[in-house]
């Protein structure tokens, strides 16, 4: 899970979008019930014996301490398969393993630079990569980026300037050969297509460091979320400056000859979602709950997500327990590689995509990420958010939310839908979604805490991406309540026989083109800058 933006930031970035879209979104004669229509919730017990598994199984020698892709993330989803297969759910679920490709990056060592040309020596620090929101207090010159090299490099060469408009589009020409790549993160193209292009022209290494204004170092991937079987990955070092180090080189006042040594791993590997469908319900209208199940590779992920992906599994076991037959079938997803960049999810979304008949059926989408932080905020995912033609199904399921928690009298906000979760692949597809979060890096306000307790100027989660993120990181009230409203809307919309027009996915919904899909978002992207004001923008979009 990524940051989220508060209802206040939406808000004044929606404006933006809402003005260049036609007329508002009409109401949706939808309600939500707190009996749940038939589906009695899990109790939090029952989710909380999943989370203690999921712990058990990042604490194994060879998970080490981390439920990511490459450490305890396919146990994790072995478990999640064993308990839909075996007992009432084995005779009420179809159960598939969805594989797909995951690139998975590790930085043995941090990097080493020295400016070989500074006379006298001037000593550089090196930061801990970010793997997340982290911020670091002490000043640091330098760090590696994610996903920026792979292999032991050891590097002398001169840093040679490529200006912003020359990193983007075809890259620099005429570059020399085996010299180092210094680039500003400004311009009109992100630090993959910068560093990839600096890789063909010849670059033995990249330096991208922070733009005028920016303050610290960059952020963030040299990887496209988007990425597919066959596409290349940047395998030449790439480091992270602050603008004040780039400004220093790009002007050679300490010289520009350095010294360049990387350790990093960069490896594509197989794994896998687990897809279970209820045998019950009408085939060719389904709903769909997810959750991703991996952690970063930094913690074991038991808010984030095991919270999700155990509230999604204990709904599951009480609807194949209590031999609930809906009206709509019910799909339930647990992703993989969520951390990497929502990877688990686009592959499932992409092979909707080829298959037009599949992508007909599937009519909504509910997703369930950090469920229980430990100074949370209950939170609804914002529908308007979501680009045209999912945005009118998406408020309704907001306001399934909404009305759930009004009428259970507990305080909620809107949160944004413009990325971080794996919502984002469904309506860049046009299938309406929305769902629930309880606050990541976020830091709690004095408004805040007057309605949902907690400590106020304190992050939602202070272990988000971290080892401590363990069962008793965890906020159960909260979890609880967020298990019910996510049961109380699934009961609602998987029996409602209009939920497909309701949608607005009936049988001509056609598609969603790459056209349509990059201009949705182009949509979101403008959102989320007209908030970066309010709250910072993750990579992961």
């Amino acid at each position: 899970m990524k940051g989220v933006m508060t209802a206040t930031c939406v808000a004044l970035a929606l404006m933006l979008v809402l003005t260049a879209t036609s007329g508002e979104v009409a109401a949706i004669p939808l309600r939500a019930s707190n009996s749940s229509v038939g589906l009695a919730p899990p109790h939090v017990e029952d989710v909380l014996k999943h989370l203690r598994k999921l712990e058990k199984i990042a604490m194994l020698p060879e998970s080490h301490g981390s439920r990511s892709v490459v450490n305890g993330y396919n146990a994790s989803a072995e478990y999640v398969f064993e308990q839909l297969t075996t007992g009432a759910a084995g005779k009420f679920f179809d159960v598939t393993r969805h594989p797909f490709l995951v690139p998975i990056y590790e930085e043995v060592e941090r990097p080493l630079l020295e400016l070989i040309s500074a006379d006298p020596a001037v000593h550089l620090a090196v930061c801990p990569q970010r793997t997340g929101w982290q911020h670091y207090a002490e000043a640091c010159d330098y760090s590696g980026i994610r996903y920026g090299g792979d292999g032991e490099h050891d590097i002398e060469a001169e840093v040679v300037l490529v200006p912003p408009e020359m990193s983007c589009g075809d890259g620099p020409r005429r570059f020399p050969r085996g010299q180092i790549a210094l680039i500003s993160t400004g311009g009109g193209c992100d630090y993959y297509e910068k560093a990839l292009n600096a890789e063909r022209a010849g670059a033995a290494a990249v330096l991208l460091y922070s733009a005028a204004g920016v303050v610290g170092l960059p952020g963030g991937r040299v990887f496209r979320s988007e990425w597919k079987e066959g596409d290349e990955l940047v395998r030449v070092p790439v480091v992270g400056l602050t603008n004040a180090l780039g400004d220093l080189l790009q002007n050679g006042r300490l010289g520009r000859r350095v010294r360049l040594r990387t350790s990093s791993r960069l490896t594509v590997e197989h794994t896998y979602n687990i897809i279970a469908d209820t045998r019950a319900g009408d085939a060719d209208s389904v709903v769909m709950i997810g959750s991703h199940l991996d952690s970063v590779p930094e913690g074991p992920g038991i808010n984030d997500n095991g919270s999700g992906s155990a509230c999604t599994l204990a709904i599951a076991l009480a609807m194949a327990r209590q031999g609930i037959a809906p009206r709509n079938a019910v799909r339930f997803g647990w992703w993989g590689a969520e951390e990497v960049g929502l990877v688990g999810s686009r592959a499932y979304v992409d092979e909707l995509l080829e298959d037009k008949a599949a992508y007909a059926k599937l009519k909504l989408y509910l997703n369930f990420d950090m469920e229980a932080s430990p100074n949370y905020v209950r939170m609804v995912h914002q529908g308007s958010d979501a680009p045209e033609p999912a945005r009118r199904g998406s408020v309704a399921l907001q306001r399934l939310f909404e009305q759930h928690f009004r009428g259970a009298k507990l305080d909620y906000a809107l949160t944004s839908m413009t990325g971080g979760s794996d919502f984002l692949p469904f309506i860049l597809a046009n299938i309406p979604a929305s769902g629930l979060a309880t606050g990541a890096s976020g830091i709690k306000n004095a408004d805040e805490r007057a309605e949902h307790g907690g400590l106020a100027n304190v992050q939602n989660d202070p272990c988000y991406h971290a080892p401590c993120d363990t069962v008793e990181n965890l906020a159960v009230d909260c979890l609880g309540e967020m298990a019910a409203a996510a049961a109380g809307v699934l009961a609602v919309v998987m029996n409602k026989p209009e939920v497909a027009s309701l949608m607005g996915r009936g049988d001509e919904n056609v598609i969603a083109s790459d056209d349509a899909i990059k201009s949705a978002r182009g949509e979101l992207w403008t959102v989320r800058r007209a908030s970066q004001s309010c709250n910072a923008v993750e990579d992961d979009f």
